[in-house]
C-alpha cells in the first residue's frame, strides 16, 4: 500500500492536504491562539508524512509498522501544540525531532525482551554498527 492510500484510510480522508508554508503558518496561528479543532486536524494531516517515513525507515526493527507510525503521530501531536510561532522554521523541520523522539522510544520498549535505558541503547547501537563494519573491511567475523 502505498503512503497516500495509506494516509487516506487512517484519517478516513479523501485527500491528504498539502500546505504551503503562508497556509502552514495560517492554521498553526489558528490552532495555537484559538484552540482551533480543524486548523490543528488540517495540520496534523497534512504533515502524517514525517511519522509515515520515519516508521517505515524502522519496518524491520521488530515492532509493526501501525505501532512506529501511531507512536509518531503522537511525537507530531505534541510537536504541533509546542511550536513557537516567534521563530522562522517550518513545522516539518521542528516536528521531525519530536517524531524521531517518540519512533526510537517506541522501538527501544518493544524490541527487546527486557528494558534498557534510550541513550544505552543507542550507544550499543553504535557499537554493533561499528563491529559490522569492522568485520566487513577485514572479511572475518569478530567476536
Amino acid at each position: 500500500m502505498d503512503r497516500n492510500s495509506y494516509l487516506k484510510r487512517y484519517f478516513g480522508v479523501e485527500e491528504i492536504p498539502t500546505l504551503s508554508r503562508e497556509t502552514e503558518r495560517v492554521h498553526l496561528k489558528e490552532f495555537l491562539e484559538n484552540k482551533n479543532r480543524k486548523s490543528f486536524d488540517t495540520l496534523l494531516q497534512a504533515m502524517s508524512w514525517i511519522p509515515y517515513g520515519l516508521a517505515d525507515k524502522l519496518r524491520n526493527s521488530g515492532v509493526h509498522f501501525d505501532d512506529l507510525f501511531q507512536s509518531g503521530i503522537f511525537g507530531l501531536y505534541k510537536s504541533i501544540e509546542r511550536f513557537d510561532l516567534n521563530r522562522d522554521t517550518r513545522l516539518s523541520t521542528y516536528a521531525t525531532y519530536y517524531v524521531k523522539l517518540e519512533i526510537k522510544k517506541e522501538v527501544n520498549k518493544f524490541s527487546r525482551p527486557f528494558s534498557i535505558p534510550d541513550h544505552k541503547a543507542s550507544e550499543f547501537r553504535k557499537i554493533l554498527n561499528e563491529i559490522r563494519n569492522m568485520e566487513s573491511v577485514s572479511n572475518r567475523k569478530i567476536d
